[in-house]
C-alpha cells in the first residue's frame, strides 16, 4: 500500500508539472454513451499524447458521454475519469493511467463475523477471502474473523466439506455466516479391488478424471486426454502419423514380455485406447496400486484404466448434440540442413562425391505440407424412466505433415438401459463399431511388436535429410531423378507418389449386463460381451518406384485380410 501511495503522490505531481502543456493542447470529442477506451483513441489520434496503462487493472469499459469542441486535454481528462477509480498522471507526451487503490482503501470498511455450521457449531480454520485478491484471513477458534475490505468487495467464505458462500459487504451490518454441508463430496466412495472405501480414505493412488477437466484441443486419442493430469502416468505421442496412438507409461516395467501399457478397460469390458471416441467419453479413472492387480491378475501389473462413455439417465426428453472442429498442425523445427549454396562451397573443395547439379532444393518442404484434419461429432439420447437410450456417431478425418497421408475413422455406439418391476430387473445392452481406412505408404508389417499399426515409411523421411540440395525432383521429361550410384539413397517423392496401398480395417464389440437386486443390500450381475475384428490391406510399387529401378522387381503388389 506504500508504494500505492508513493505511486499516487508522483500522480499528482505530474499532473501539476505537465498542466501547463495539457492546457494549450485541445481535443474536439464526440461520444454518448460510449466506452472509456473510445474515448482515449480519439484523444490518442487528435494529439501527441499515448496512453500507458494496464489493462489487467484498468478498468476502461465503463461508458462515458462527452460533447466538447476545442477542450484542453486536462479539462477532457477530469470529465472522462469523473467518479471512477482511475487516476492519471501526464508526462511528457505520456498519459499514465493507473488503479485509485489509495482511495478505495480510505472508502474501506472492516468485517466482523462468525462461521458457523448448520448445527451452530464454531468453524475454526475457514478461509475468508477477498474475491479475485489475496485479501484474506481465516477464523479463529471461536469461528470469528475481521477483514477490512472495499465498500464494493464481495467476500468468499469456504471450508473442506462445505459449499463456498460469497456475499457483498455493502448495506450487511453483520458478516456473520453459516456454511452448508457438501454432502456429495462427503458420501462420495471409491470402489477397489478388495471393496469400496471413502475417497477420502484412499491415497494418491487412484486418480478419476471427469470430462470437463479433460485436456481441450485436438488429441489423438483418450491417453492424450490425461496429459499432465495425472501424476505418474506418461504420454507420448512418438510421430506424427495420423494413425499412430499415444505409448503410456504408468507404474513402469511390471512383466518380462507383456510392455509396459496399462490396461485398458471401457464400461467393464478390455478394450484400447481408440475403442470409442474422445468426444463420447465421460469419464477416465487410472488405478495405479495393488487393486488393480487384485481385480485383474497380471494383467493389472502395470496399471488400469477405466473408460467410461456417457450414458442416459432417468428419464429425459429427446436431445440431439452436434460438435465439429478443424485443426492444422505445422514442423515446429526443421533440422538446420546444409543449403544449395553452403553445398556448392564443398564442390569448389572438391571433395569426393559433391557434385553441383545446378539446382536449389529443400527436400524437407518438398514432402511436407500444411495438413488439414476435421472432426464430426453427433450424440443422440432420450427415454422414460424405465426405458432409456444414447446414440453416439463420431467421423474423423486426419492429415499427416508428410504429403498423401491420412486417416479416416467412424465411430458409432447405441446404448439401451431397460428397468422393470421396480428396478428388480435391469438390462443393458451396447453395441460398438469402428471402421478405419488410411492410405498405405509402405508395406505393413504383421509383427507382434504393433508396427504394424502405422502407414509411416521412415524411408521418406531419411531421404530428404540426406537428399542433395542441387538436385531436384524430376528431369525435364517428368521422369524422377534417382542415383542408384549412391549406396540406400532414394528420391522420397518417388517413394510417396509411386507406392499405392489402403488398409481397412473394422471392429464390433457388442456387449451387455442383465442385473437382478432381491433386496436392497444385494444386486446379482451377469456380463457377457463379444468382439470381432476384420482387417483387409492391399499394396502396390508401379515400375517407377526406386524396387524396379535399382532392385529389378518390375513392379510389386500384394494382398493381405485377416
Amino acid at each position: 500500500m506504500k508504494l500505492t501511495f508513493l505511486l499516487f503522490l508522483l500522480c499528482i505531481s505530474s499532473v501539476w508539472a505537465d498542466n501547463a502543456s495539457s492546457q494549450t493542447t485541445k481535443v474536439n470529442i464526440q461520444a454518448e454513451n460510449m466506452h472509456t477506451k473510445d474515448i482515449i483513441s480519439q484523444i490518442e489520434s487528435q494529439t501527441d499524447y499515448l496512453f500507458v496503462y494496464n489493462y489487467e487493472n484498468v478498468d476502461l469499459s465503463r461508458k462515458v458521454s462527452l460533447k466538447a469542441s476545442n477542450i484542453p486535454v486536462a479539462e477532457a481528462l477530469k470529465i472522462i475519469f469523473k467518479n471512477s477509480d482511475v487516476v492519471y498522471a501526464m508526462e511528457g507526451n505520456n498519459i499514465l493511467l493507473m488503479k485509485d487503490e489509495v482511495s478505495n482503501q480510505q472508502n474501506g470498511k472492516r468485517i466482523t463475523g462468525k462461521v458457523t455450521d448448520s448445527r451452530g457449531e464454531a468453524i475454526i480454520g475457514a478461509n475468508v477471502v477477498e474475491k479475485g485478491t489475496t485479501n484474506g484471513t481465516v477464523t479463529d477458534i471461536d469461528g470469528a474473523y475481521s477483514l477490512e475490505v472495499p465498500n464494493n468487495a464481495i467476500l468468499q467464505i469456504s471450508y473442506i466439506g462445505y459449499l463456498t458462500k460469497e456475499f457483498a459487504v455493502n448495506n450487511i451490518k453483520s458478516g456473520d455466516v453459516s456454511l452448508i454441508e457438501d454432502t456429495q463430496s462427503i458420501e462420495e466412495v471409491v470402489v477397489v479391488g478388495y471393496g469400496s472405501q471413502k475417497k477420502g480414505e484412499l491415497t494418491s493412488s487412484i486418480s478419476s478424471i471427469k470430462s470437463e477437466s479433460f485436456v481441450k484441443g485436438a488429441v489423438q486419442d483418450a491417453a492424450q486426454l490425461l496429459q499432465g493430469k495425472v501424476a505418474g502416468l506418461g504420454v507420448i505421442l512418438p510421430n506424427g502419423d495420423p494413425t499412430a496412438t499415444t505409448q503410456i507409461m504408468l507404474r513402469g516395467v511390471g512383466t518380462l514380455r507383456s510392455g509396459t501399457s496399462p490396461l485398458v478397460i471401457v464400461d467393464g469390458v478390455p478394450g484400447d485406447l481408440t475403442t470409442v471416441a474422445t468426444e463420447d467419453i465421460e469419464s477416465i479413472d487410472v488405478v495405479k496400486d495393488g487393486s488393480a492387480a487384485a481385480i485383474y491378475g497380471t494383467r493389472g501389473n502395470n496399471g488400469v484404466i477405466f473408460i467410461t462413455t456417457k450414458k442416459a439417465k432417468g428419464e429425459m426428453p429427446l436431445s440431439v448434440d452436434v460438435q465439429a472442429y478443424v485443426t492444422t498442425q505445422q514442423v515446429k523445427k526443421k533440422l538446420d540442413m546444409m543449403t544449395a549454396g553452403e553445398y556448392r562451397e564443398l564442390v569448389k573443395q572438391n571433395i569426393v562425391g559433391v557434385t553441383d547439379y545446378g539446382y536449389d532444393t529443400n527436400w524437407q518442404d518438398e514432402i511436407f505440407r500444411t495438413p488439414v484434419s476435421w472432426v464430426t461429432n453427433a450424440n443422440l439420447k432420450g427415454g422414460t424412466h424405465n426405458t432409456n437410450y444414447i446414440a453416439n456417431i463420431n467421423y474423423k478425418s486426419s492429415q499427416d505433415i508428410i504429403r498423401e497421408s491420412d486417416n479416416k475413422v467412424l465411430t458409432t455406439r447405441l446404448e439401451v438401459n431397460h428397468s422393470m418391476w421396480d428396478g428388480l430387473l435391469k438390462f443393458n445392452f451396447n453395441i460398438m463399431g469402428r471402421e478405419q481406412k488410411y492410405r498405405l505408404l509402405t508395406e505393413k508389417n504383421n509383427e507382434d511388436d504393433g508396427s504394424y499399426k502405422t502407414n509411416f515409411n521412415g524411408d521418406i523421411y531419411r531421404n530428404a535429410l540426406i537428399g542433395i540440395p542441387t538436385e531436384r525432383p524430376k528431369d525435364d521429361n517428368g521422369n524422377w531423378i534417382e542415383h542408384t550410384e549412391i549406396n540406400e539413397y532414394s528420391n522420397p517423392l518417388a517413394l510417396i507418389y509411386e507406392s499405392n496401398g489402403e488398409n481397412k480395417n473394422t471392429q464390433l464389440r457388442t456387449f451387455g449386463t442383465v442385473t437382478l437386486t432381491p433386496i436392497k443390500q444385494l444386486f446379482v450381475r451377469v456380463l457377457a460381451s463379444r468382439t470381432t475384428y476384420n482387417e483387409s490391406q492391399g499394396y502396390a510399387e508401379s515400375k517407377k518406384h526406386i524396387s524396379t529401378i535399382r532392385d529389378s522387381k518390375n513392379g510389386y503388389a500384394s494382398k493381405k485380410n485377416g
